[in-house]
């Protein structure tokens, strides 16, 4: 038998290394194209229930794309998770409410997905027993079964939910409708004081939500029907406008006015006056917030 030299032994490894590498390379890149494909096809499945289940009405291939992004932040998966738990048109249907019990923060994984507001910094002012502070939420349901009718909305001014607007909405503001069926804030925030003088509704949707933001043009919730009890930051107690009282007894009624909560003026809740009082009320207090971590605790209750 010939003997194979050193040289071709050589050779033939040099060859076999070679070889080896590039199908390496070529099985790496299968399956970095399958790893992809697969991706792409979760998305685009995601993307579709969440058009589907009414949480987003971005165009389609915008979402795939802002759904790829989160994947590339390692936010996939929480987002499907929260996604899976919204049930089809979930947010039109009536809703019922669970207790004020939350995860430190104020808020669960699935909310603070759904709202979008990650990274949003709290406002910090000093606090006080008439006047809240504004917050990451603030507008919650307590009562332990509520059935709501949520209503959703155009805003006239789609601007107002993007939150780096000065003028921005804040979750627990009161909206009207005006003459073509569109959201405006109740009352005038030119400056404190001004009261709502028609029939208005309480927002639900926290600042920064992305979904809201998207369809703010068609889409924006409000409380429409139902009888609901609230935790709200968006008030002031002290503040008493025209033939109004400030916030003091459990059961009084209460009315929409324009407050200043941090240099902030916002549509919110203050004292009504009783029979003296031509303004309409929204609600009746059920907690005072001295003994409410500072939020006004309240029940629905239109009266004009």
């Amino acid at each position: 038998m010939d003997k194979i030299s050193h040289a071709k032994i050589a050779e033939v490894l040099a060859d076999a290394a070679a070889t080896l590498r590039q199908v390496t390379q070529e099985r790496d890149a299968a399956v970095e194209k399958l790893a992809a494909l697969e991706l792409r096809t979760d998305v685009e499945k995601l993307a579709s229930s969440m058009i589907e289940k009414g949480i987003s009405d971005a165009p389609k291939d915008v979402l795939i794309e802002q759904l790829e992004k989160a994947a590339q932040e390692g936010r996939l998966d929480r987002l499907r998770d929260a996604v899976n738990l919204v049930g089809p048109d979930m947010w039109s249907k009536l809703g019922h409410l669970t207790d004020d019990r939350r995860h430190p923060g104020g808020t669960s994984d699935l909310e603070s997905f759904l709202a979008g507001g990650l990274g949003l910094a709290r406002t910090a002012h000093k606090e006080t027993d008439h006047m809240s502070t504004i917050d990451r939420i603030n507008f919650e349901p307590v009562t332990d079964v509520l059935p709501i009718h949520r209503r959703d909305f155009p805003l006239a001014d789609p601007t107002l939910v993007n939150p780096a607007n000065p003028l921005g909405l804040i979750d627990g503001e009161w909206m009207t409708l005006n003459g073509s069926y569109q959201l405006v804030r109740a009352a005038n925030i030119a400056a404190a004081g001004n009261a709502a003088t028609v029939r208005s509704f309480p927002l639900w949707a926290e600042r920064g939500r992305y979904d809201v933001q998207a369809i703010a043009g068609r889409k924006t919730p409000i409380f429409f029907l139902g009888v609901y009890e609230i935790d709200t930051r968006i008030f002031d107690a002290a503040l008493v406008v025209g033939a109004g009282a400030a916030i003091t007894t459990v059961m009084q009624p209460l009315k929409v006015a324009s407050v200043n909560l941090g240099g902030k003026i916002v549509a919110g809740l203050v004292g009504h006056g009783g029979a003296g009082d031509a303004n309409p009320i929204v609600g009746y207090v059920t907690r005072l917030p001295a003994s409410n971590s500072n939020k006004l605790r309240f029940i629905q209750g239109w009266r004009s």
